[in-house]
């Protein structure tokens, strides 16, 4: 979302551009994409914003400076399965369900070009970046550490997993924590110490009542998206 509109990956529905106002929510532009919207990132222009948008297909830059007429700029075409984008700074940092973590060059969003990738040891689901680490979730292997300080060359911070007790499926990077959306294990938080061997630990756990698919930190609280149950709003101060 920006200040304005709230974009949403539909699936098979492309991209959907919506009026954020509350009380009157309602659809105001659209862009058919190839594969499944399935994740997706901003980048502020001006006027508006470039949408990237991963699509199991590949992962496509979309102008939305008419948000009413959302417009493809380049499609950046993934011989695998991107399905979440995290944009920082003048890079693109794909999950992709095949070939686990791929950096894209985002500085021109009209010449998307690949500079870096590392495999995961499990199914790269999500990826969240903060602080020249790459955060991603990795189903049943739990979370993988990546330091890409330089995009050309990612590297692992830590050399083993935080395995999680379900499907570690959506991950969201926080300043003190990072939470890790669990499948049907709930909601995980993980942090970790600055230390030669960087042991990472696992903080918290919460079983949600429905099937954690999603997770979204603002503030005190985490919101995660619960499969049939909606949406649960957690305390992270402990998790509950």
């Amino acid at each position: 979302l920006n200040d304005t509109y709230l974009y949403v990956a539909a699936g098979d529905g492309g991209l959907r551009v919506l009026n954020k106002d509350i009380g009157l929510l309602n659809e105001i532009g659209d862009f058919d994409s190839p594969g499944l919207a399935s994740g997706m990132d901003l980048i502020p222009a001006t006027g508006g914003c470039y949408v990237f948008l991963a699509d199991f297909n590949g992962m496509q830059v979309i102008t939305a400076i008419d948000e009413a007429h959302p417009t493809a700029m380049v499609s950046y075409f993934s011989p695998a399965l991107p399905a979440r984008v995290a944009v920082s700074g003048d890079y693109a940092y794909l999950a992709d369900r095949m070939q686990g973590l791929r950096i894209v060059s985002a500085a021109n969003p009209a010449l998307p070009t690949l500079v870096g990738s590392r495999p995961t040891p499990g199914i790269a689901y999500d990826v969240s970046v903060r602080d020249d680490l790459a955060y991603l979730a990795v189903g049943k292997a739990g979370l993988r550490v990546v330091d890409v300080i330089d995009p050309s060359a990612p590297g692992e911070v830590y050399s083993a997993t935080v395995d999680t007790a379900g499907d570690a499926v959506a991950v969201t990077a926080a300043a003190e924590a990072i939470y890790l959306a669990d499948s049907g294990e709930g909601l995980v938080g993980v942090t970790f110490s600055e230390t030669i061997t960087g042991t990472l630990v696992l903080t918290g756990t919460l079983d949600t009542a429905g099937t954690a698919l999603d997770v979204a930190v603002a503030g005190d609280y985490a919101y995660v998206a619960d499969g049939a149950k909606g949406l649960v709003v957690v305390s992270r101060f402990p998790l509950e």
